[in-house]
């Protein structure tokens, strides 16, 4: 008996571990399909160390819980030479036995069933609970984008006016360089992928002018190109040059990490739209305010 309970013991034990570990491979696996932005730095080491640990208990108990169970039958199977009977009493052990055997086994399967709703809805609750952390987490992550951003752009934005007030009407050439680099400046930031300007073209509303920066080796090449309007951000953007800037706020609160702000000259027309991407995999933990951190020169 104590055997037996031992070996009990060591079953339900190993189920609890590799259950354990199946439960962290699903986070893991719906965390890499979704993008989530839970599990970051010693947080994520602790979870990938729980699941190393609890995989490898739950084989060396499968091992041990396979061993105590051949030693388990080898003591069964002797006990059952010593005690079997061919009498008719035995007989009747033997029907009652099976009968007995196959109530067990239809409670045994109404049991099995039962955990297994159990344990699909626990793991049904934790995706759907962290789904919701993460959507928190993301908005979160949005606001404190925005604000940098906003911080960083209220410093690039004499800058911006001055220069394309002397650049004058868009045109295929590159803007002012000083004006470049200084984009070039905000683009290298840890939580920037990119930075773009556009404007209007003065003789086609269906036209906008963009320059995107770049960090390749030809950044020098790169110009002002004309395209049309067609996406719902291009339209956002063309009646935010002409001071209607409902849709454009809009964008700036919905999900993702894009930000747009419009320049205005000295008399307050809107003169260009900067928009900047965000970097998506930086975590914005440790941001606290740019305001005395600037990345442009003064």
């Amino acid at each position: 008996m104590r055997r037996a309970e031992f070996l009990s013991w060591v079953v339900w034990g190993t189920v609890a571990l590799v259950g354990a570990g199946a439960l962290l491979i699903v986070v893991w696996v719906f965390d890499q399909a979704l993008e989530w932005d839970i599990f970051h730095g010693q947080v994520e080491q602790l979870l990938y160390g729980v699941l190393g640990s609890a995989l490898a208990l739950g084989a060396c108990g499968a091992a041990i819980g396979f061993l105590l169970s051949f030693l388990e039958i080898a003591h069964g199977v002797g006990q059952l030479n010593q005690t079997l009977s061919r009498d008719s009493v035995g007989s009747l052990a033997s029907t009652d036995a099976g009968s007995s055997a196959r109530g067990l086994t239809g409670s045994s399967a109404r049991r099995f069933f039962a955990l297994a709703a159990t344990v699909a809805a626990v793991v049904i609750g934790l995706l759907a609970s962290l789904a919701w952390v993460n959507h928190q987490v993301q908005d979160h992550r949005g606001k404190v984008f925005e604000r940098i951003a906003m911080e960083q752009l209220s410093l690039v934005e004499p800058r911006v006016r001055d220069a394309l007030v002397a650049f004058g009407r868009p045109r295929p050439e590159a803007p002012p360089m000083r004006l470049v680099k200084t984009l070039r400046k905000l683009h290298r930031s840890a939580f920037c992928q990119g930075v773009t300007l556009l404007l209007l073209d003065p003789e086609d509303p269906t036209v906008l002018w963009r320059y995107q920066t770049t960090l390749h080796r030809d950044w020098q090449a790169n110009r002002f190109e004309s395209f049309l309007v067609a996406r719902r951000s291009d339209h956002a953007v063309r009646e935010a040059l002409n001071n209607q800037v409902r849709s454009i706020e809009s964008l700036n609160g919905g999900p993702g990490f894009v930000f747009y702000h419009v320049v205005r000259d000295n008399s307050g027309v809107p003169l260009v739209v900067v928009r900047v991407d965000g970097n998506g995999r930086e975590s914005f933990r440790d941001y606290e305010s740019y305001a005395t951190a600037s990345i442009i020169d003064s």
